[in-house]
C-alpha cells in the first residue's frame, strides 16, 4: 500500500501534463563556500547497530540551551515540546522549540526532527532517504498554494543535504539510514537564519553519532 502512495505522490510531482504553469521559485541566498563535512563518510550501519536502531529523543539531542545559544537568548526562555510519535521505536523524533520575540513572529520558532526509511522492510525503497533529500533540489517543494521551490545543496554536513533560506527548511542525511531536518517559523534574515541552521545542524549531529 506504502508503495503505491508514495509512487502516486512523485508521479504529482513530476507530471505536468494538462496542468497549469507553476510558479518555480530558485532561492536566490549564496552563503560563504564551506569546507569539510561533519558526519561524511561515517559508519552509518554500524552507529545504528550500537544504538539498536533506536532513534533516541530529539528533545535530548538537541538541548534547548544549544537554540537559546544560536539565537543569543537566555536559556530559560527556550521552551521545547516534545512531538514525537508514542511508541518504543518510533521512525522519526521531533522537538518544537519555542520563544517569545516582539520582534519576529507571534509563534516564532524551530522545529527539528531525526528520521529513518519508514520503508526499510521495502527493498524497493532502499533508498528513500537519499532520494528525500536530493529531491529537495530536483523536483522542489510545492507550497499549499501550489508555488515550487527548489533547494540548494547544504554543504558541511553528512552525505548529502538540501536547503531554502526562503522555505526556511535544512535537510541532510547519514548514507541511506538516517534523515535530519531543522525548519523555521521566523522572520529572520537569510543570513542569520543560515547562520543558525549550521549551529543547530553541527550540534544535532555530533549528538546522534556519540
Amino acid at each position: 500500500m506504502y508503495k503505491y502512495i508514495l509512487l502516486f505522490a512523485l508521479a504529482l510531482l513530476t507530471s505536468c501534463n494538462g496542468c497549469q504553469e507553476v510558479e518555480v521559485t530558485h532561492d536566490n541566498f549564496m552563503p560563504a563556500a564551506e569546507t569539510g563535512s561533519i558526519g561524511k563518510g561515517v559508519d552509518i550501519l554500524s552507529v545504528v547497530s550500537r544504538k539498536r536502531g533506536l532513534l533516541g529523543q530529539a528533545c535530548d539531542l538537541m538541548p534547548a540551551a544549544t537554540v537559546a545559544g544560536a539565537l543569543g537568548i537566555a536559556p530559560q526562555a527556550v521552551s521545547t515540546t516534545n512531538s514525537t510519535k508514542a511508541g518504543a521505536d518510533p521512525e522519526s523524533t521531533s522537538c518544537f522549540y519555542k520563544w517569545d520575540d516582539p520582534a519576529d513572529l507571534f509563534n516564532v520558532g524551530i522545529f527539528v526532527q531525526v528520521m529513518k526509511n519508514p520503508y526499510a522492510d521495502q527493498e524497493e525503497f532502499a533508498s528513500y532517504i537519499e532520494q528525500m533529500v536530493s529531491s529537495k533540489r530536483d523536483i522542489g517543494e510545492r507550497s499549499q498554494e501550489g508555488e515550487v521551490t527548489l533547494y540548494k545543496r547544504f554543504e558541511g554536513f553528512g552525505d548529502d543535504g538540501s536547503y531554502s533560506t526562503e522555505g526556511g527548511k535544512y535537510f541532510w542525511r547519514l548514507g541511506d539510514q538516517i534523515a535530519f531536518q531543522i525548519a523555521f517559523n521566523s522572520n529572520k534574515s537569510p543570513d542569520e537564519q543560515y547562520r543558525i541552521a549550521r549551529v543547530l545542524a553541527k550540534d544535532l549531529t555530533e549528538n546522534y553519532l556519540r
